[in-house]
């Protein structure tokens, strides 16, 4: 089991978070993307990937409606490559970063289709966009192992899209023990959908936390 840890990335704080998890033993540090309200997620990732030489890092979550994918992937795979392939490209719908830019969230079908767009990116793949054969040509020059893709999902539609199409499934329907059942029955149903099993993905959940010596401070963060 791995633990990880997810807040905002404050501006230029990137590393000195990670490195303060990485010397807390998480397993993993990730940072929100939301290009309105913090500095540049995929920059405090390459920074932090520099601090720092165990933890894994990654974005939870980006989105490709204010990015293209290729954009997306090829910022991702760039700290791939400065961390010594250490990295996650969490994605999802977008919600907050696109809220702040007045966007509704993804609609599903756009989604797949962009999920699908990244995913080959990220695996060194040709896309034939229009006229064009698109790829991530610079990574021919570097020792480049595929960035996994990672998709948080809630409901039954996006659950079953990332069992289809993600390496890692985050779940995010709270603790309780009866919504994680549900969640991983909907996640087995789109595995047997697509072909694969539990072997060919990894599965976590968000859980809240928040650690003080008053307790009641603490029930207020949360």
């Amino acid at each position: 089991m791995e633990i990880g840890h997810l807040t905002w990335a404050p501006t230029l704080e990137g590393p000195e978070l990670a490195l303060e998890d990485e010397r807390f033993d998480f397993d993993l540090r990730y940072f929100g993307d939301n290009t309105c309200m913090h500095s540049d997620v995929f920059s405090e990732l390459r920074d932090a990937a520099r601090a720092t030489s165990t933890i894994k890092l990654g974005t939870s979550v980006t989105n490709t409606l204010t990015r293209h994918p290729s954009a997306v992937a090829t910022a991702i795979a760039g700290v791939q490559v400065v961390s010594g392939n250490r990295v996650i490209c969490g994605v999802g719908k977008g919600d907050s970063a696109v809220a702040v830019i007045g966007e509704p969230p993804q609609r599903h079908k756009p989604f797949l289709e962009r999920t699908a767009m990244l995913r080959a990116y990220l695996q060194g793949e040709t896309i034939a966009l229009g006229d064009a054969d698109s790829r991530l040509e610079w990574l021919e020059r570097f020792d480049y192992t595929p960035v996994p893709l990672e998709i948080v999902a809630t409901g039954p539609k996006m659950l079953r899209a990332a069992a289809a199409l993600a390496d890692r499934i985050t779940i995010n329907v709270g603790t309780a023990p009866e919504r994680l059942d549900w969640a991983l029955e909907q996640v087995d149903a789109g595995l047997e959908e697509a072909g694969r099993t539990r072997a060919d993905v990894t599965i976590g959940t968000f859980v809240m936390a928040s650690v003080d010596d008053d307790r009641d401070a603490a029930l207020d963060r949360l």
